[in-house]
Parts: structure tokens; sequence; C-alpha cells
């Protein structure tokens, strides 16, 4: 819908001039209405489904800070704008704007790396797509080269299966499962800190340092795999004409 529709496109921008976020609607004849949670642009969470080509940005990046900002509009190439004040909530009397803007730079830099495990995780299980097709693609005379292949395809499932081990519930679960040790459930307690209306205190920043941690940690963990374990068992598919891959660059923000 989002791809086929013609849909009007906010652009809202700071007074630095920087897009803290995108906002798309297909309208109607008439007056239009529309929301904006007052969000900056979001990061995926990692394990998330990944987004459709053309899918709307999604938000959950935090407030944005108070002040002026500008709203551009885009339609069938017509252009207008307009500006809009965000105020502070009367409610937050105990936090500034400044203090807003510290715990926004504390909070951002770990909800990047969280979208760059996200992006990781994605080719755990595209690489899990692309075992099954060399798997359908294995002539069934067993050369030698075909034989090491799947000598290696057996580490290379066990080494994924870890992976997922550490990070995800098992698949057979019905109804609750609580594993405090898994990063997915770990990482969960960051979105607790995100939309904080007052400053960070000690246990929250803990919260951030700890998960930026894990986070760093298994994507080099998923970048290791990559570099070696999943090129190994490439090298071998293509030594065994057997070569439906594609070529990844390295995991960063």
């Amino acid at each position: 819908l989002w791809a086929k529709a013609k849909t009007v496109t906010i652009q809202v921008i700071d007074d630095k001039g920087t897009v803290v976020r995108t906002l798309q609607r297909v309208p109607k004849t008439g007056i239009n209405r529309f929301s904006w949670p007052l969000d900056r642009k979001g990061y995926r969470f990692p394990g998330s489904q990944k987004p459709k080509p053309g899918s709307p940005e999604s938000g959950n990046g935090g407030y944005v800070l108070p002040g002026t900002y500008k709203l551009v509009f885009t339609y069938e190439g017509h252009f207008d704008s307009t500006m809009l004040t965000v105020k502070s909530d009367p409610r937050m009397s105990s936090i500034n704007k400044e203090e807003m803007a510290e715990n926004y730079s504390m909070i951002q830099p770990v909800l990047k790396k969280m979208d760059v495990l996200a992006k990781a995780i994605d080719r755990i299980r595209e690489s899990e797509k692309v075992m099954k097709q060399v798997k359908s693609m294995e002539p069934e005379k067993k050369t030698e080269e075909v034989k090491n292949l799947m000598k290696i395809a057996k580490v290379t499932e066990d080494s994924i299966k870890a992976i997922n081990t550490d990070l995800f519930p098992p698949k057979d679960i019905q109804g609750l499962y609580d594993n405090p040790y898994l990063v997915i459930d770990q990482l969960q307690r960051m979105y607790s800190v995100i939309y904080e209306r007052e400053p960070l205190n000690g246990t929250e920043k803990t919260i951030l340092h700890q998960s930026e941690i894990l986070t760093d940690n298994t994507i080099k963990r998923i970048q290791n795999f990559f570099d070696n374990q999943w090129a190994a068992y490439q090298k071998a598919a293509e030594a065994a004409r057997i070569t439906p891959f594609k070529t990844y660059k390295p995991l960063t923000e």
C-alpha cells in the first residue's frame, strides 16, 4: 500500500537542519488530520521483522527537545511548509531542556548499536535460508567436495543454533517463558529508559552501559561467525559448485 498509493510525506526538521522524523500518510479528499507523538525516528529492536521496502518510518526514538521545528510537506511534486513550536510538558518540571538533551546524548548511541544488531540478526536469518537452499542443490553423487561441504554445514548449523539459543527463547515453548540471560530479554530493559521524563539516575545509566556492552559483544560474535565459520562454509559450497551467496559488508553503525 505504502509503495503504490500516493502519499503525503511530512519531514520534521529541527533548528540545526536535521530531519528528526519522517511521516507518511495516504490523504483523502478534503481536510486531513494526522498526529505526531513528538517522537524521533526510531531504531529497530534486535529480532524484530525486517521492514519491507517502502514501509513507513518507525518512531520510538525518544521525545524531541522543546524548540521550533519546520514541517515540510511533499505531495506529487508539490511542496509546502510551516513552523511548529514544541513546548516543555508542564508536568515535567523536574527536568529542563539541557537535561533532556543530556539524556538523549546518552541513549541515542546505544539505540544505534541495537539497530546494527537488528541487521546482524537479519543476516543470521538469511544464512539459515541460504543453507536450506544449498542443501536442496546438493548433487546425488557425493563427491569429496560435497562430503566436505556436508561436514562443514553441520558445524555451521551448530554455530547458528548456539547464537539463536543465546538470543531468543525456544520456538516450541508455549505460554510464558522467562530467561533473564537471553540477550533479547536483557535488552528489553533498555526501552524503559528511552522515554524517561527525569534526568537519568545511576540505575538507568547502568542499564544503558550494560546494554551497550551486551550489544557490542553480540555484534562482534555474529561478525566473527561470518568472518570465519560462514566464510569456510561458503568456500566449501563453492568448491562443490554451489554458489547461492551474497556479499556482506562488515557490521557497522
